[in-house]
């Protein structure tokens, strides 16, 4: 049986394709001379079906020059080949101008020229197995790697079964009619593992050696041939078998190539929640009437009307009315912003209070929430690079050149494949992956919860932290500090009805401190100016003067210190991360006054405050840098980072983007955080030293002609059982580092 030359579904009979639509892919590929994708890809290309692609002519909207730019999405990606073969297909038609498709989001953006109909582009796409569809709609799945794991999976528990079975036979010989049945079960079982489940490690090797390059998976896609091999011929002779050491080696790596695709397209899953933030409609003042339009009809320069409690669709300027807006989400404001005729406001501000009518400015994607949804989509976290990859070329070429000279040395073919199954890098494989399954559990057991373990990586290599403030350092609600109880107990008579955050935070603090709340007369609350009334025959006016809160009594002003709450542990937090050589600042959307005011409160110098979605986005998109954060403001920033850490508590579009969660109260899984992932790459580091000691030292032996396949197979395992004890001390080694930073959690 062979396989399918563009899909490779397993086929019988003279044709090299399984269907006719790989036929007319391959033919499209030829035709266009990018053959040489056949040679340079490491996975297959999709099967091609017909899904529906007209309806997709609907998402272009043309500009005045007739130039449209079109997002889509892009299924059945399946490696960076892919990527490179559907960029220069669609280059290649006359009414593209410009291509871009991310493998790491599965997102694909157009430039198409005038009069250019999209399904016609994509129609060659498709043809070629891909699946085009819009932004936001469900992706279909391919469980092919799923598939193969599960049924090695439950070969290799079978054949292990009957190996022990076998095993115990040594020591109390069981009836050969038995022993040859489990030896023939034991190979029915490993053939498809060795052959099909095996699949994307041989295919990678071979993809390797068309590019020029020693791939690490070439020695293990010969190991589990010749293991496969001899345990053939083994089994026709009747001897020892090895073939559950082959079983085993192959379910456990696909385990990690399962591991190391998670998450994908997290970065796209984040800027669709954090599309759905926007609005679906708005009122809209046309021709001297109200109309409800949809989000998407609203144009530059139409008026629109909002109510309180409502959102705005589009960033615009306040034309009439007064009132004030909460920009939390959007910009980090912890305080709603005082509006007067001439005061601009994001796209997603909700109006809290009062009424006004605001002209449009920038509507749709040229939103400061549509700009940050994009940056947001086209986000992408370059592939991990394991530094066993480095090694590659060089332990494939040794191991290949071992078992060689084996052969030549004594001859025979038993010392060959013992160097082979000595060599087999299943430890050296394994390294990373256990020990970054380590790392990802000391990490969640103290309460910070990652989704894809390739970012310990970058957690372990942090030198800078950056820290939201409203929300992530702080709960968001001012506090009143010193002030006096009779000015205190004025002051929150007259807020005693106020839903300002101000007027809130003085009454909460009068009650705190047991304070009854007087009756005030003649109140009137102006936005941006502040309120004024008279408490118990007492003038009072509480107003804002140079960012600073003042209430004046009969004439007299006393200043209001104003705190935001800092949450408990987080100074022993930002100690703990000095302690480990990290930079700590605060980056924050809030005004720059109270940003700096809880920089010098936890004792941090590098305060950045006022800062925008994009602002916060391009400094924190640097080597070396964790962002931590909770609000949709965030969300660009969380995913942009090589780290991003959002709350729990955080929005939608925030949790989604980051790559990890912390999920209990406050920073301090933090610093757990990142001690948990440099243990877990300190004892990746040690097990690869040992792994390469170990084969090193195998396959002397080997060469010696002191072991045979039998000892090998023996060996292996334990090769991979001191990968596992290196991983499971890295628990104890996380405890022993916190408690170097004064950190027991």
């Amino acid at each position: 049986m062979t396989a399918c030359r563009h899909c490779a579904t397993p086929i019988s009979g003279a044709s090299p394709y399984c269907c006719s639509g790989c036929e007319a892919a391959a033919a499209l590929i030829e035709g266009m001379g990018l053959e040489r994708w056949y040679a340079i890809r490491d996975e297959a290309g999709p099967r091609p079906d017909q899904p529906r692609i007209r309806g997709l002519d609907a998402l272009v909207e043309p500009d005045d020059d007739g130039v449209a730019e079109v997002r889509l999405r892009m299924d059945g990606l399946r490696c960076a080949s892919c990527v490179w073969l559907v960029e220069h297909v669609l280059q290649a038609d006359e009414g593209v101008r410009e291509a871009r498709v991310s493998f790491a989001t599965g997102n694909a953006t157009l430039t198409l020229n005038p009069g250019a109909r999209l399904s016609d582009v994509l129609a060659p796409v498709q043809d070629l197995g891909y699946r085009p569809a819009p932004l936001g709609s469900a992706p279909t799945r391919d469980d092919g790697l799923l598939l193969r794991l599960g049924v090695a999976a439950f070969a290799a528990i079978n054949v292990m079964l009957l190996s022990v079975t076998l095993y115990i036979g040594w020591v109390e010989p069981i009836a050969p009619e038995y022993e040859t049945l489990f030896r023939w079960a034991s190979l029915a079982l490993a053939a498809p593992i060795a052959i099909w489940a095996a699949e994307p490690f041989h295919k990678a090797g071979v993809a390797g050696l068309r590019r020029g390059v020693l791939h690490l998976d070439l020695p293990v896609s010969i190991a589990i041939i010749v293991m496969f091999l001899h345990g053939v011929v083994s089994t026709v002779q009747g001897s020892d078998t090895y073939l559950d050491s082959l079983v085993m080696l192959v379910a456990l790596l696909l385990a990690g190539r399962v591991v190391e695709r998670h998450g994908r397209r997290r970065v796209a899953e984040a800027a669709v929640s954090l599309a759905a933030e926007a609005p679906g409609e708005a009122r809209v003042l046309r021709d001297g009437g109200l109309l409800t339009l949809a989000a998407g009809a609203v144009e530059v320069g139409d008026v629109v009307e909002l109510g309180t409690g409502e959102r705005l669709v589009a960033d615009g300027v306040v034309r009439s009315g007064h009132g004030s807006a909460d920009l939390s989400l959007v910009t980090g404001e912890s305080e709603p912003q005082a509006l007067v005729t001439g005061s601009t406001l994001p796209a997603g501000a909700v109006l809290v209070r009062g009424g006004v009518t605001v002209e449009a400015l920038r509507v749709g994607d040229d939103t400061l929430l549509g700009q940050t949804a994009r940056t947001l989509a086209e986000a992408a976290d370059a592939p991990l690079r394991e530094k066993t990859e480095k090694l590659a070329g060089w332990f494939t070429a040794g191991t290949l050149g071992a078992a060689t000279l084996a052969l030549a040395l004594h001859g025979s073919i038993e010392p060959a494949v013992a160097a082979l199954v000595a060599a087999c890098p299943c430890a050296l494989a394994l390294a990373g992956p256990l020990s970054r399954a380590a790392g990802l559990g000391a990490a969640a057991r103290r309460g910070l919860l990652l989704r894809d373990p390739r970012v310990l990586k970058d957690l372990a290599d942090t030198e800078r932290v950056w820290l939201d403030k409203t929300g992530t350092l702080t709960h968001g609600e001012p506090q009143v500090g010193l002030l006096d109880d009779e000015i205190l107990r004025l002051a929150s008579g007259l807020e005693r009805s106020s839903v300002h955050p101000i007027g809130k935070a003085l009454v909460r603090a009068a009650r705190d401190r047991g304070l009854p709340l007087p009756e005030p007369e003649r109140v009137l609350e102006q936005p941006g100016v502040g309120i004024h009334g008279v408490v118990e025959g007492h003038s009072v006016r509480i107003g804002a003067v140079l960012d600073d809160v003042v209430i004046h009594v009969d004439g007299v002003a006393h200043p209001v210190e104003l705190r935001d709450r800092i949450r408990p542990e987080t100074q022993a937090t930002v100690s703990g991360l000095r302690a480990l050589g990290i930079d700590v600042g605060v980056l924050s959307g809030d005004r720059a006054s109270i940003a700096r005011s809880v920089g010098d409160r936890l004792g941090i110098a590098q305060v950045i405050g006022a800062a925008t979605p994009l602002e916060k986005l391009h400094g924190v998109a640097k080597p070396g840098t964790l962002f931590v954060g909770d609000g949709l403001n965030d969300a660009a920033a969380l995913a942009a980072a090589p780290v991003g850490i959002a709350m729990h508590t955080g929005a939608a579009p925030s949790l989604l983007a980051a790559d990890g969660v912390l999920v209990r109260e406050g920073i301090r899984p933090l610093l757990a955080g990142v001690v948990a992932a440099r243990e877990g790459q300190a004892a990746a580091r040690r097990s690869r030293r040992r792994a390469v000691v170990y084969n090193v030292l195998a396959v002397g032996a080997a060469l010696a002609g002191l072991v045979d396949p039998l000892v090998a197979a023996l060996a292996m395992p334990l090769s991979s059982a001191m990968v596992l004890w290196t991983a499971w001390r890295v628990e104890h080694h996380v405890d022993k580092a916190l408690s170097r930073t004064g950190d027991r959690a």
